[in-house]
């Protein structure tokens, strides 16, 4: 983050601060505080453990990645000395056209 953001951010939350204190106590101030820094703590948590979920997962797939390029131990398969037979079916009869004697009534 840049200095410059950073001094802002400090600002606001000092002027947060300030303002909790004079309205509410200089307990209720630290109270403020210490929910923000518990928040702050657990989001930042949650976001390390989902990068380094990431990461993990880059390098399982770098694994498989480099497992899938070495050459295999088993040898390949060998071909089929002389293909399958296949059953010879008769050809079925080709479809006639008849005519119709009359031609067809709707009901109109």
């Amino acid at each position: 983050m840049p200095g410059s953001a950073q001094r802002y951010i400090g600002g606001a939350f000092g002027f947060a601060f300030a303002a909790v204190w004079a309205t509410a106590g200089l307990g209720s101030a630290l109270v403020c505080i210490v929910a923000a820094a518990i928040g702050y703590t657990a989001v930042r948590l949650a976001e390390g453990r989902q990068l380094s979920a990431i990461s993990a997962g880059r390098d399982a797939v770098r694994e498989l990645q480099s497992r899938r390029n070495e050459p295999t131990s088993r040898p390949a398969p060998k071909a089929a000395a002389r293909p399958a037979q296949q059953v010879r079916r008769p050809k079925p009869a080709p479809a006639r056209v008849m005519a119709d004697p009359e031609p067809a009534t709707y009901g109109w």
